[in-house]
């Protein structure tokens, strides 16, 4: 269960719905990049790719962020060996947990993973060489679309439940899938993303990884920003609800590679086919002195749902 699934519980929800009133949105704005694909979640997960890499050439001082595509890269090394020989029968008994979380891999056989390993290991090989290049010239071409577009369906093969309906779009191109990022980049002002301090891609929590999804999508200096692709220009309440989970999780744990004495004191909301960066106080809609028992209850509830987990005990 990510923290996005956690917050749509109905006694979470109700909880930070009572606790955090949700500010006005009245923002109006043309859409400037109308979805051109329906592939939404593979547009969303693409997209998302595509800006690590711009942010991360505007920010060169910022760490070097991890991609998910690399951990399924990972496993599939793993598989490779475990498979001894290419013998699926000796896949049968194995203990191996990340196995475990790979049932699917048994319908494919054999031959069937290795030929997704390679797939996979060319896909993110060349990604690196595009993503290196880019690094150098800071030149957004088609090569490095095309890159974020072949990891999108890694990343959410890796992540979904339902892998099946993912893996027939591992390694295909589509024509639409690559204008609708090549729109949307282009729309990104690039003063919004340039850190003055700090800058931390695809951020995680501490405790948040126990989540099992606990990573935002950007940090610049004391703003956590969430990326959305989402048509509408709209703030509903369960990304109200995930940013302020977010903050939570901060406080509790931190945020791997801040600094500690620099503080998160801004939300944004960057609405990517408007081309426009919604930002909110965090003052404005958090009390400082309800907010410590907020948290006590937000993990004796996390420990409700995540009951294998030592969670950290608040004074």
């Amino acid at each position: 269960m990510s923290l996005k699934q956690f917050v749509k519980n109905k006694d979470v929800r109700e909880k930070f719905t009572q606790e955090f009133p949700k500010p006005e949105f009245g923002i109006k704005r043309e859409l400037l990049a109308p979805p051109l694909s329906p592939l939404y979640f593979i547009v969303g997960t693409a997209f998302h790719y595509l800006m690590g890499f711009y942010v991360r050439y505007l920010n060169p001082r910022a760490a070097p962020e991890g991609w998910v595509a690399e951990v399924l890269l990972s496993d599939l090394n793993t598989f490779e060996v475990i498979k001894s020989g290419g013998k699926l029968d000796s896949w049968k008994g194995i203990k191996e947990p990340n196995l475990q979380s790979y049932p699917e891999f048994l319908a494919l056989g054999p031959k069937g993973v290795t030929d997704l390993h390679n797939k996979v290991r060319n896909i993110i090989s060349e990604a690196k060489q595009n993503h290196s290049i880019f690094l150098q010239n800071g030149i957004i071409t088609d090569n490095l679309i095309r890159s974020a577009s072949l990891l999108a369906p890694l990343d959410d093969y890796y992540r979904s439940p339902r892998r099946e309906s993912v893996y027939k779009h591992i390694g295909l191109v589509d024509e639409k899938i690559l204008e609708d990022l090549k729109r949307m980049i282009f729309l990104v002002d690039k003063k919004s993303f340039l850190a003055k301090k700090i800058c931390i891609l695809s951020p995680t929590f501490g405790q948040g990884l126990l989540f099992g999804g606990g990573d935002a999508d950007l940090i610049i200096d004391d703003m956590l920003i969430e990326i959305k692709t989402d048509k509408e220009l709209e703030l509903p309440r369960d990304y109200f609800h995930q940013l302020i989970g977010y903050y939570a999780l901060y406080k509790i744990g931190g945020i791997d590679s801040l600094p500690k004495e620099h503080d998160i004191k801004r939300f944004g909301i960057y609405f990517s086919r408007y081309g426009y960066l919604h930002v909110i106080n965090i003052n404005d809609i958090i009390n400082d002195k309800t907010f410590p028992s907020f948290l006590k209850w937000f993990i004796e509830k996390a420990k409700e749902k995540y009951s294998y987990i030592k969670w950290p005990t608040l004074q």
